[in-house]
């Protein structure tokens, strides 16, 4: 009796048991308490894996086009002319040279120069001794000078051959500054000596302008 009373009990407990269980379709049905114990912890992150192979170059790209060419500039202004001037005087008939003791006498060259400026002074010629005997000689001077003012000289000697007359030529050259408005040079000729009877010269004289030259006198 007791056998068939607990059969009894259960067959009919296990249906009303079996009639509150449902069939889950989705995580609505499922209250969020519950829901959030039946997710498992976040795992770690893992680590990272080994760099993959380089891949290959990609293609050249085009080449860009040319620039344009910019616009040609202006052509410079032109320079001034650099200092070329020269002056020159030639005596071409004879100049007597005064005796000794007779003064300066009359220039052989005479050149009138413009200034402030610089110039190199060339003054060249010969000196004629008449009068001499054979193997005699005379000395002479050719001497430069600046408004009056002697500047430099170089001595000459002329010696008579056989027959003739004895002569000798001379050579100066020197750099000149004119610091005024203009100067006046001039090249004389001295006679040293009182053998012979006189003297003349012939010469020439040439200023050449010189663009930055510092003169010596």
């Amino acid at each position: 009796m007791l056998v068939a009373l607990l059969a009894l009990f259960f067959a009919f407990g296990g249906g009303a048991y079996a009639a509150k269980h449902y069939l889950i379709t989705s995580t609505k049905q499922i209250k969020p308490s519950v829901l959030k114990q039946l997710r498992g912890a976040a795992g770690k992150t893992g680590s990272a894996g080994p760099a993959g192979p380089q891949g290959p170059a990609g293609p050249q790209g085009a080449t860009g086009a040319q620039g344009l060419p910019g616009p040609k500039g202006d052509t410079g202004a032109k320079g001034d002319t650099g200092p070329s001037a020269a002056f020159q005087d030639v005596r071409d008939a004879a100049e007597a040279i005064p005796e000794p003791g007779g003064g300066l006498g009359t220039p052989i060259n005479t050149l009138t120069l413009p200034g402030p400026a610089s110039y190199v002074i060339q003054a060249t010629g010969v000196i004629t001794r008449a009068g001499l005997t054979s193997g005699q000689g005379a000395t002479h001077q050719a001497q430069l000078r600046k408004d009056g003012t002697f500047v430099t000289a170089e001595p000459i000697t002329t010696v008579q051959g056989s027959s003739g007359s004895a002569t000798a030529a001379y050579s100066i050259v020197r750099l000149l500054t004119v610091t005024g408005s203009s100067s006046t040079i001039t090249t004389t000729g001295f006679d040293q000596t009182s053998a012979g009877t006189g003297s003349t010269a012939t010469g020439t004289l040439v200023a050449t302008l010189v663009g930055s030259a510092t003169g010596a006198g």
